[in-house]
């Protein structure tokens, strides 16, 4: 994600209970796409978690959503190699 972000590569960053400012990419590069949601434990640094709340609230719609919206912005030139 930081490499991708230095290298101004489009990323979206998925965001878990850790401190979100410190290791945000959005701190590096406009193309990045940050989701993150807090929730009341966070931020933690547990190695497990029984609830998952913080990335339970972040929906495959919101992700997709992102990702289609960089997409958009960045141009096609960065999607689907192959």
């Amino acid at each position: 994600m930081h490499i991708a972000a230095a290298l101004k590569t489009p990323v979206v960053a998925v965001f878990g209970p850790g401190y979100f400012e410190r290791y945000n990419p959005g701190h590096i590069t406009d193309k990045a796409v940050s989701l993150y949601k807090r929730a009341d434990c966070s931020p933690c640094n547990r190695i497990t978690c029984d609830s998952m709340e913080c990335l339970a609230a972040i929906s495959a719609e919101e992700v997709t959503e992102a990702a289609l919206k960089l997409m958009h912005e960045t141009g096609p030139s960065v999607c689907c190699a192959g």
